[in-house]
């Protein structure tokens, strides 16, 4: 089961990380076997943490600069390219938080909590996605939203919209994106021991509430969203063609072949937009196809051992052929 998490290859960029909950995803990330890149907006934190994850043994880069910056972000990107760092998962995790009511609340303090936790999530995947896509190798994007992504809560009115922010422009990323193989999603921390949340931790008060309002009674920890994150980036590839032809025929998928962004919309339309991959042995679904009404096309596979394909594709394949065994295919 390891190789659906083992994440060898492919280099991570966490932002944010110098420290709390960026800097757990990122030796997470690492200890998965991620190249990772660490960032934030001073240097010497950065090369301080970057120095804890290479005496670990980990590979690991950093590079400071300012995410809600779009030149800064673009020349960063400029940069990899040319030494040749290919960004294959992006954690847009960078964050602050200004606690006040809505009612004194500057629009340049309001701004500031926005750029930094939404509109720089937009700025970096931006300049990501637009490699992911050039390379055709598809990718991963996992935004860092909140508890307050699904929950209001008074004096930070403006951080629970950039976080209620996040929540849709991942569902508009991974809409617009998935025909490219790149995969987006959000993880929604509740209240967790970062600094960030220290004057919530030392309110006596607010500490009892936390802890008499969830069942394990104790504040999240950083380390507890790493197995997330590394499922989220895991490095799953569409490593087989599929097709849809007419009973009695048979589109079989040749070893070693890949996907285009084409084929795999074309293949998402057909299955209804599930998304399929193969593992050992071969099967035969039968499955309405849209492209031609109701008859029913049947799909045969060959699932070669040793594959990554992630686990919530290996339910839906079984999900398949269950439905396969039990309606007389």
């Amino acid at each position: 089961m390891t190789h659906l998490f083992d994440l060898s290859g492919r280099t991570a960029l966490v932002t944010g990380s110098a420290r709390g909950i960026g800097y757990a995803l990122a030796e997470g990330l690492a200890a998965a076997g991620a190249s990772v890149v660490l960032n934030g907006t001073r240097a010497d934190t950065v090369a301080e943490s970057v120095g804890k994850l290479a005496s670990a043994g980990y590979q690991a880069q950093g590079r400071a600069f300012d995410v809600t910056d779009e030149a800064a972000v673009a020349d960063a990107f400029a940069r990899w390219d040319r030494n040749g760092v290919p960004i294959d998962i992006v954690v847009n995790n960078a964050g602050i938080q200004l606690r006040k009511p809505l009612v004194d609340l500057e629009l340049s303090d309001w701004q500031r909590v926005i750029d930094t936790n939404l509109t720089s999530a937009f700025i970096v995947a931006k300049q990501a996605a637009r490699r992911m896509i050039a390379r055709g190798t598809g990718g991963k994007i996992i935004n860092i939203g909140s508890l307050t992504s699904e929950a209001g809560r008074a004096t930070v009115g403006a951080y629970t919209a950039a976080k209620g922010g996040i929540k849709m422009l991942t569902r508009a990323m991974s809409a617009e994106w998935a025909a490219s193989n790149i995969q987006a999603n959000a993880i929604g921390p509740g209240y967790i021991l970062t600094d960030m949340n220290k004057p919530l931790i030392e309110n006596a008060a607010f500490d009892a509430w936390v802890k008499s309002s969830n069942p394990s009674q104790r504040w999240g920890t950083p380390d507890e969203l790493v197995g997330t994150a590394v499922y989220d980036g895991r490095a799953r590839r569409f490593r087989r063609s599929f097709d849809c032809a007419p009973l009695g025929r048979q589109a079989a998928a040749g070893a070693g072949e890949s996907v285009s962004p084409a084929q795999a919309a074309s293949w998402q339309e057909l299955a209804h937009g599930r998304d399929i991959h193969s593992r050992q042995g071969r099967m035969a679904i039968s499955l309405p196809c849209r492209r031609q009404g109701r008859q029913h096309h049947r799909l045969s596979a060959t699932r070669p051992s040793g594959q990554d394909c992630s686990p919530a594709l290996l339910r839906e394949i079984d999900r398949l052929e269950w439905r396969a065994r039990h309606s007389g295919h």
